[in-house]
């Protein structure tokens, strides 16, 4: 059950009283603000770090990105190397990625979605924020000398 006064999650028996629930908070922030449920407008290649903010500490957490995303990208004038994100990564608190691309032109709505478990098998319900992913159209000139 979910306290829509303070957004905490709680669970226990039919027959619990309040000695006996467990609290369970579970929020995404981005930014350094809470974004829970909320749209952020980002770019291709712009640097995505996310938190999660929850309680219990021991709770596991997995995060679910949508889009073709990255863990990090390195170059120098004579080749570019991509760092894959690993199935770990999308477990720890802090999430650090950048989208490569949109798949259906300039812009494209991409969720993040994050899940909680506490060690007792019982899971919260998830939280999810949209990024509106953009992709630059630059406007190129060329001139020809005369």
């Amino acid at each position: 059950m979910t306290d829509t006064k303070t957004n905490q999650y709680w669970t226990g028996s039919a027959n619990a009283g309040p000695e006996d629930l467990t609290s369970y908070v579970l929020h995404i922030e981005y930014g350094g603000n809470t974004v829970d449920n909320q749209t952020q407008d980002v770019c291709v290649g712009e640097y995505i770090g996310v938190t999660a903010e929850y309680s219990p500490s021991d709770m596991t957490l997995q995060w679910d990105v949508g889009g073709s995303i990255i863990y990090a990208y390195e170059a120098d004038d004579q080749q570019g190397v991509v760092i894959p994100i690993t199935p770990a990564q999308l477990t720890y608190a802090n999430l650090y990625y950048y989208w490569m691309d949109t798949d259906s032109g300039s812009t494209e709505d991409e969720d993040v979605k994050l899940t909680g478990t506490d060690p007792h098998g019982g899971s919260t319900s998830p939280v999810k924020t949209t990024f509106n992913v953009y992709r630059p159209t630059p406007a190129l000139t060329v001139t020809w000398p005369q």
